[in-house]
């Protein structure tokens, strides 16, 4: 008798192994391949989508000001870029459309400094400025060069700066995907109170959701990709004290 029969499992074709590979859960697929060099072929397809979704989002930062919503949009829409995530850094909020830029690397030239002994030194910035975005001569854009660098820090470039960022980004980042985050807050439960929602919670809910997005405040966004990360084993957060 032979007692080394070759699996049935071994000798379906390559394309059926394949589409055994996508009815797994994700996280089965890596035991699969290593079950045998057989397995592995079939399943390469597969594998090279995690390898890729690794690759692209396995760390993921709010350094950049699209980087995040891209993120989390992707993610929603395909389980192998929310499944390879694992390390997410926060460096801070953006709590309006003016703190749509990325991360500044050093502080502006704007910025005063102290230099203490020792030679440390210190920079007295304001939130906003934490943040790239365009000089003023931009913002006002043609037909203001009679005004001067003290517009620069002046309150009316920054609102015109929030209207500017807001056309921007808001429909092509945020508002097209509102229904997604409305269903995915709901099935986070976000809307409930000990488990239990009402139609008056879940209104409140997404007019609280609706204002957070639309004043251009991120902390929305950033909350609900760490929800979704199923592999989720880092998650760095930089802290500070705000004063304005």
């Amino acid at each position: 008798m032979n007692h080394h029969r070759t699996s049935f499992l071994l000798k379906l074709p390559t394309e059926i192994i394949g589409e055994i590979f996508k009815a797994c859960h994700l996280s089965d697929h890596l035991n699969l391949a290593l079950t045998c060099r057989r397995l592995a072929d079939g399943g390469k397809l597969t594998l090279a989508r995690h390898k890729t979704a690794a690759r692209d989002y396995g760390v993921v930062t709010d350094w950049h000001h699209l980087n995040i919503p891209d993120v989390l949009n992707k993610a929603i829409s395909d389980p192998y870029f929310r499944y390879n995530i694992r390390k997410i850094g926060i460096h801070g909020t953006r709590y309006n459309w003016e703190n749509w830029g990325d991360f500044r690397a050093e502080p502006p030239p704007t910025v005063a400094s102290r230099t203490f002994e020792g030679s440390d030194v210190s920079y007295n910035f304001r939130w906003r400025q934490v943040f790239d975005r365009p000089s003023w001569k931009e913002i006002w854009g043609p037909g203001h060069e009679h005004i001067g660098a003290e517009f620069d820090e002046d309150a009316m470039t920054y609102a015109m700066l929030r209207v500017n960022r807001f056309k921007e980004h808001f429909a092509g980042s945020i508002s097209q995907h509102w229904h997604h985050y409305i269903l995915l807050m709901a099935r986070l439960e976000w809307f409930s109170t000990n488990g239990n929602s009402d139609d008056d919670s879940i209104l409140r809910g997404i007019d609280w959701a609706q204002d957070l997005l639309h004043a251009g405040n991120d902390s929305l966004l950033k909350a609900l990709l760490i929800c979704i990360c199923p592999r989720l084993n880092v998650l760095r957060h930089a802290s500070c004290k705000l004063t304005d």
